[in-house]
């Protein structure tokens, strides 16, 4: 029986990044972002897993200390709390009592509690915010419909001018193929415009199946979206389009954040295509933002409007990172005097005088960004229907690149990019993304020092990865110079740890310029909008450095340290000048690129009566071990009056070790100075050599992915264990260390906390009877499952294997490495899927997947 091999595929980024596209750990306010500098004492703060992108508006980083709740604006003192997956919670421990809840919400590990009267509201908060099962609690905060009521006489649908649909018309009405979830107040479905447009919904209000509308507000919105082309009445903007009402407000347009939270877990269960809300608060949840972050991720596009203040304050849900914001227009075609305005809006449409559906029967006109935003969803339920496979940035670059706006600008807060054109935007192409730099850590594009890149930011959620390398302790200077009016971009820079830095020093137009210091080794650079805008006009990247110094060169002259915890900084291309005082300790920090061996050089006076024999070179790596050089290991030779004690140092691995330069004797009392120096070599393996997978094995040994044997052989024709590979893969993504839960993966296995990350991330878990066979051949089916899954790679080949049966468990795991030429088969044309995979073959894949120049 083949082992199942689920879950979802860690960036890299990124790495177990979300891996949902994702949601954010952690979010940057311009604030936080001004400096360039990490916390205190460190070039770079560790990071629990690189972040695909941070939020647009501000943070939501949880604070030991919640904020002040005004209760009015809570719905019966209610906190809503999400729990960890396989972690216990007891309500019983604090002052609240239990509230029945939906069971699209239970599903996902929700429960509502209700704060008793005279317990501190705040302080109950405060301690459910601080137990370690839960993951988030929120209060059950209420939102409000964002109408503005009006005369309600009919005046005409003039939004259909301003948006260009009657040409879009003359293409598509949409298709019955594509639903939008109207999460509202309700539907009257039985009104005359909107017969055969209604499914079947839910009312999380008074949880039945009814969703009936007893306030009006959801059927305006359902009319404005798909009212029929019938002759009667009005015509909504697409007509063909399926209404999925999801009733999450009360009769008095009241919603309340546990329903609203139900009524979108519902939604992606149904599998709709767009989601409208047409509500808002000033208030965020960290449960509803990430309940809107898994939609997006499947694909929904998630539309809201901006709320009717008049004011730039963000309203939630627009402006949640992955929702399309949209305000309000009038007639003319300017800003509605009650639309919310700011740098987070994405989007305008008419709001002014709509006439739609009635609740009552009949119709009525209504004014508010509620009004706009159904505008924008039936669009973007039109587009979908022409284009099923566009995602939700692809749909919404759509509407941005093709608008109108009074005055031609490109953007405006208090347009986003426009009104969309609905002709152009219905019959526009894709967006071309052929040469566009990855938007994933592991493909990252390479820069040379100095070389200078030109870009495009092409389509809202769009990032650029870049990387470069570095070969000695330097300061970085990264410069990204950008034109674009409507984009403010921020840098995040990773060095090889995962620990990162963000640079957001600058407002829109100006690019980001900044230096760090760098140790050598490898670093990734993530570049994106703040705001989620994109561009037309290209930002240009550039990375430099000086050059490194001459390695004859003596670059320290003062005493080294003689602490460790204080150790003076030393790349191994660089020579340093020491002093041997009286039992002297002298301590170097040196970090290496790649694993190898390293030849000591110690260069004293003429005289070296007093450091022969007693020297010795301890070297120690960052887990703690050490390999002590004593005096028999070391060579000594003279020449032109100077003597040289040298050493190799074996097994190095990558990464920062400390050198000790120890005089024993205690007779070094007259200052004599001598000259540290090394020299690098790479690790090579004798079975490897010259062989087809050498330039690939060396990769993955320089990034110390795959190490050999302790013989100092590859094992080019050994199979590669089901441990090998997780241990490889764990390392690779940077995934945290947990102990495996297999009965036969004991603790003290050296591959266990590898296959426990492993399946903690969810890319892999056991065989039917719950054993994972650690120590067994990993087989090219299974080694293709595993990789697949592992870095989300996607693609069908046209090619197939006759060995490889369709429908079988690993077919469509074969196909897509096909696809993604990682793999082509034997010479034969078979791909022996049951056949152990090797070491070396692992290699070849792998390397292939992680470097661009392979």
């Amino acid at each position: 029986m083949a082992p199942t091999l689920t879950g979802i595929a860690p960036s890299s980024s990124v790495q177990a990044e979300e891996r949902m596209k994702q949601i954010p750990v952690e979010e940057i306010t311009k604030k936080e972002a001004q400096t360039s500098k990490p916390e205190e004492g460190s070039s770079f703060k560790k990071d629990d897993r690189p972040v695909k992108q941070v939020h647009k508006k501000e943070s939501s980083k949880k604070s030991k200390q919640v904020e002040e709740v005004d209760l009015k604006d809570v719905h019966n003192r209610g906190i809503l709390i999400q729990v960890k997956e396989s972690s216990s919670f007891s309500p019983q421990k604090y002052e609240v009592n239990e509230e029945p809840l939906s069971e699209a919400l239970k599903r996902h590990n929700f429960l509502l509690l209700e704060v008793e009267e005279g317990a501190d509201y705040h302080h109950v908060l405060q301690q459910l915010n601080e137990d370690p099962a839960v993951l988030t609690a929120d209060p059950d905060y209420i939102s409000e419909s964002s109408y503005v009521p009006s005369d309600p006489k009919y005046s005409g649908q003039y939004q259909y001018d301003d948006m260009n649909m009657e040409k879009a018309w003359n293409v598509t009405r949409g298709s019955s193929d594509t639903t939008v979830a109207v999460l509202d107040t309700g539907v009257y479905k039985d009104h005359e415009d909107l017969q055969g447009v209604v499914l079947p919904g839910y009312d999380f209000v008074n949880n039945d199946s009814n969703p009936n509308d007893n306030h009006g507000h959801g059927t305006h919105i359902a009319g404005l979206i798909a009212a029929n082309f019938n002759d009667r009445g009005i015509a909504g903007l697409a007509p063909d389009t399926k209404i999925l009402p999801v009733k999450v407000g009360n009769d008095e347009a009241r919603f309340s954040d546990s329903d609203v939270l139900s009524g979108i877990y519902y939604a992606i269960d149904q599998g709709v295509d767009v989601i409208n809300m047409s509500f808002g608060a000033y208030h965020k949840s960290a449960a509803e933002e990430r309940a809107l972050w898994k939609a997006y991720n499947e694909g929904i596009v998630l539309v809201a409007a901006a709320s009717n203040d008049g004011i730039r304050d963000a309203a939630y849900p627009a402006s949640y990172y992955p929702v399309i914001s949209v305000a309000a227009t009038e007639r003319s075609g300017y800003p509605a005097a009650f639309s919310n305005y700011g740098t987070w809006i994405d989007l305008a449409a008419p709001g002014v005088f709509l006439t739609s559906t009635s609740y009552l029967g009949g119709y009525t006109s209504m004014s508010g960004t509620s009004f706009s935003a159904p505008l924008v969803s039936g669009l973007a339920a039109m587009i979908k229907g022409e284009n099923p496979g566009w995602n939700p940035a692809e749909i919404e670059w759509a509407m941005e690149k093709h608008v109108e706006t009074p005055n031609g600008s490109r953007w405006e807060e208090e347009y986003g990019y426009g009104i969309p054109d609905g002709y152009e935007v219905i019959t526009s192409a894709a967006v071309d993304l052929n040469d566009d730099v990855s938007d994933k850590r592991e493909s990252s594009f390479h820069l040379e020092k100095g070389q200078r890149k030109r870009e495009n930011l092409d389509t809202p959620n769009d990032s650029d990865w870049y990387d470069f390398r570095v070969d000695h302790p330097t300061t970085v200077s990264v410069d990204v110079t950008s034109r674009s009016d409507n984009e403010d971009l921020v840098v995040a820079v990773y060095n090889r740890y995962g620990e990162r830095q963000v640079f957001d020093g600058e407002w829109k137009g100006s690019g980001e310029s900044f230096t760090f210091e760098a140790s050598p080794g490898m670093y990734k650079v993530m570049v994106y909008e703040y705001y989620n805008h994109w561009s037309d006009e290209p930002y240009v990247m550039e990375v430099n450095w000086p050059d490194h110094p001459n390695k004859d060169e003596v670059v320290y002259e003062q005493e080294p340290n003689e602490k460790v915890s204080s150790a003076t900084q030393l790349s191994y291309d660089q020579a340093a000048v020491g002093t041997f005082d009286l039992n002297d300790l002298d301590y170097y920090q040196v970090d290496f690129p790649y694993s190898g061996s390293v030849d000591v050089t110690l260069a004293s006076g003429a005289d070296a009566s007093h450091i022969d024999p007693e020297l010795t070179v301890t070297a120690y790596d960052q887990e703690g071990n050490r390999q002590t050089l004593e005096a028999a290991a070391i060579q000594q030779f003279e020449q032109d009056g100077v003597t040289y004690h040298t050493a190799t140092i074996e097994g190095i691995t990558r990464g920062p070790h400390y050198l000790m330069v120890e005089n024993g004797t205690g007779e070094a009392d007259r200052n004599e100075n001598y000259v540290l120096s090394m020299e690098y070599n790479e690790k090579t393996f004798p079975d490897v050599t010259g062989t087809w997978a050498e330039p690939y094995v060396s990769y993955l040994s320089r990034e110390n992915l795959m190490t050999g044997y302790p013989d100092g052989t590859f094992g080019f024709h050994d199979a590669i264990t089901r441990a090998g590979a997780a241990t490889m893969i764990a390392r690779e993504l940077d995934l945290p260390l947990k102990e495996a839960d297999f009965p036969d993966v004991p603790s003290r296995h050296w591959g266990s906390e590898y296959i426990g990350a492993l399946a903690e991330a969810g890319i892999l878990s056991g065989y039917e009877d719950g054993t994972f066979h650690p120590n067994s051949t990993l087989t090219r089916a299974e080694m293709a499952t595993l990789v697949v899954r592992a870095y989300d790679l996607t693609g069908e080949s046209a090619s197939s294997f006759p060995d490889v049966k369709a429908g079988s468990w690993a077919a469509s795991y074969i196909d897509t490495l096909t696809a993604n030429d990682v793999i082509t088969g034997f010479p034969d044309g078979t791909y022996r899927p049951n056949q152990a995979i090797k070491r070396s073959e692992f290699a070849v894949i792998m390397a292939k997947l992680l470097s661009d120049e392979l």
